[in-house]
Parts: structure tokens; sequence; C-alpha cells
């Protein structure tokens, strides 16, 4: 009898203690992946792929890490390891989530820039499962970024229908209005996402948006103000108070908030550029070079900081060549912006003394405004006009300045052109 007892002890316990080792991984699996998703959260895209290998290793049906490894890769670029990740974690999807793989093909394609594929993908995931909130989410980021505005509106407006309490739907639905100019929409739809969620730094940064939209700065101020005091981490909100006081004429105050987005985000290319804008209209010419050089070594085609280079050079009377350099660069990365590179390759060859040259460029740049483009016309006229003064060819620097001043009424343009008329 004992004998029985021992052997029946035996058979129920191999089992049992066979399942704990399965268990333990798959608790040790779901640690991992919270701590991908955490480094993902903080920056920290390798980190995150490594945890989530680890999560992986311990139990290869976590397909949630896979997913997440996936995502991760793809936005790193690494599109055909992605692709691996992506069709490996499919094999292990049951019948009723295979809905997943489109959805997470449509985010590789998203990361590849591939919108029109991305968007197949997410509305064939969508129709598989309507209720799953997230393609709504990434139907409407995909629209907007193919400029489908109504689409976005449309995707938004399913996603708080799926999930009427999302603060993060009401507010992408609050942005989508606000991009297709729908302002009272707008904040009726960013409203219900501060009611959801009143501490939230994401809502009043978009209801600053939406004062600057609306040309209440006073109001807009204080939201992005109060955007950042709830979540100091916010660079956005940082940037767009930054931006609002150098719109207002304050760039003084403007400097802790660029500060601290360069904090956050050290190669952020807009709060380089306005720092160098800081810097410039501080006269420290020196220091404005450099943070508009750093600038356009993030974003190649920010002309606006390739021009700041220029203005900044000229201002300074030196520092010609890295504004030459600059705009060389600018013109071969961004060819459509010709307009831009030859009006300031002009100014800096009348600087530098070489006239023939500045002609030729400023002529180019004539040649490519538009009819409306009167201020841009009257601008050229005056170039043009300093460009003859200084070949002292003075009857066609009359001609020039009197043709800025008349395409230019009440401008600083014309008060420029009558000042050297009465020379």
């Amino acid at each position: 009898m004992k004998r029985t007892i021992f052997l029946l002890l035996a058979f129920t316990l191999v089992p049992l203690i066979a399942c704990q080792p399965a268990e333990k991984a798959k608790a040790d699996s779901k640690i991992h992946f919270e701590l991908a998703r955490e480094y993902l959260m903080a920056g920290s895209p390798d980190k995150a792929v490594a945890e989530a290998d680890a999560a992986l290793k311990a139990d290869s049906g976590n397909t949630a890490a896979a997913f997440l490894k996936a995502d991760v890769l793809a936005k790193g670029g690494h599109h055909g390891e992605a692709r691996q990740a992506v069709d490996e974690a499919a094999k292990k999807l049951g019948p009723q989530d295979e809905y997943l793989k489109d959805h997470w093909l449509g985010m590789l394609f998203f990361h590849k820039g591939e919108m029109d594929k991305a968007l197949e993908h997410f509305n064939r995931s969508s129709a598989a499962n309507p209720k799953f909130a997230d393609n709504y989410s990434m139907i409407g980021q995909t629209c907007a970024k193919m400029g489908n505005t109504r689409e976005a509106v449309a995707a938004y407006e399913k996603w708080t229908a799926v999930e009427p309490a999302s603060e993060r739907a009401w507010s992408q639905l609050g942005m989508a209005r606000l991009g297709s100019h729908e302002l009272d929409k707008a904040r009726e739809a960013l409203d219900k996402a501060l009611a959801i969620n009143p501490q939230s730094g994401l809502v009043h940064n978009y209801l600053g948006a939406l004062a600057v939209e609306l040309h209440q700065p006073k109001e807009a101020e204080e939201f992005f103000r109060k955007s950042v005091a709830l979540d100091s981490q916010n660079q956005f909100a940082h940037l767009n108070l930054a931006q609002l006081l150098f719109m207002g004429g304050r760039h003084k105050d403007a400097l802790p908030s660029l500060t601290k987005a360069l904090e956050i985000q050290p190669d952020n290319q807009f709060a380089l550029f306005y720092m160098g804008r800081y810097y410039q209209m501080e006269k420290d010419f020196g220091k404005a070079v450099d943070y508009y050089e750093k600038a356009c070594a993030k974003d190649p085609n920010l002309w606006v900081a390739r021009s700041g280079v220029a203005e900044a050079a000229l201002a300074a009377k030196g520092m010609y060549d890295r504004a030459e350099k600059a705009l060389n660069e600018g013109i071969i990365k961004d060819p459509p912006n010709q307009k831009g590179y030859y009006y300031f390759s002009a100014r800096i060859s009348l600087a530098k003394g070489d006239y023939t040259a500045a002609l030729q460029q400023a002529d180019k740049a004539a040649a490519l405004l538009g009819k409306d483009d009167t201020l841009a016309q009257a601008d050229s006229h005056l170039l043009r006009g300093l460009i003859f003064g200084a070949m002292n060819k003075s009857a066609d620097a009359k001609k020039e300045f009197q043709a800025a001043a008349q395409l230019a009424p009440g401008t600083a343009i014309e008060k420029d052109a009558k000042k050297r008329l009465a020379r």
C-alpha cells in the first residue's frame, strides 16, 4: 500500500515539477518585456532590443516582445531584421490574432516611409478586428503624413468610438481637427481629453498650439507653461514656448526653454536653429553659426538654418567660407531651393567684392521669382541696386532702388531704398 501511494505521489509531482520552469520562464519573459518597454520610452533603443531578446529567449512565444523588437529595429532603419522578427512572431499567432501581423507589417512600411503600403495593411488589420484601437491611431497618423486630413479625422473619430475614455484618442482627434482648420471642433476634442486627464502636459501643449492658431499669444503662453510644469521632459512644449516668445520679440525670455529642450534632446534641429537665432540676435555671430551648422548637420534640408549661417556671416562681415559651404551643400541636398541659394550667394559675393558674380547670382534669383512674390521682387531690386552702386553704376542703381520702393510701400525695403535714393 505504501509503495502504491509513493508511486502515485511520484507521478503526480513529476508534471508539477516540470511545469514550474515553464511558468518561471514566462514570468521572466514578461519582466524583460516590461523593461524593454521602459527602455523604449526612455529613448534607449539598443537596451530595448536587448531586453526584448531576453524576453524571447525566456519564452519564444512572447509575440508582444517580438513585435516591440521589430518596431524598434524598423525605427532604426534595420528593415530586413524587423521584417524577419515580424514573420517569426506571426507564426506563433493564433487564428484570432492574425490581424496583428498586418498591423505590424503596416508599422514596418510606416517607418520605411511607404505610406500607401502601410495604410493598406492597417486597413486590412482594422477590417479583421474593428475593436483594435491601435489601427485607428496609425491610420490617422499615416493619413496625416499623406496630407489626407479628412481621412485622418475620420480614423481618430473611430478611435474615440472604440476607446471613448482614451485621452490620446481625443487629443489626436483635436490636433487633426486643428490641421483641417476646424478650430471649434478641435477645442471641443481637446477639452474632452483634458477632462479625462486634467494633469496631461501633452494636452496643454496641444491647447497652446490651438491658441497660437487663434492668435491668442497670452493664452498660448499660459498653456505651454502649464504643459512644462506638468511634464518637464516635454521637449515639444519647451520648444513651442520658445518659438512663441521669439515671435513676440522676447528672445531673451526664450533662452531657458531652448536650453531645456536641448538638454532633453541635444540634436533637435529646431531647438538648435532657434539657439542660433538667439545668439544672432545677441550679436554673438560665431556661436550663432555654430548652432546653425549643427541644425544643418541634423537636418540637411532645413534651409532656414543654412540661410541663418549666411545671415550671421553677413552681419559679422566674415566667416564667408562657412556661409558658402552651407549654401553649396544645401543646393546639392535640396535642389528646388534655388531662389534662396542664388539670393544669399549674391549677397555673399557682394560682401566679398566679387560684383560680377554677385550680379549674375542676383539675376538668377530674380528669374525664379513668381509674379505674386512682390516683396521678394522688391528685395531683389534692392539687392541689384546695391550691386550696381558698388560697381559705380549710379544710374542703374537708381532705377533698381526706385523699383524696390514702388513695389514695397510702407515696408523696411521702401525705407531703405528711399534712403539710398536721397544720397
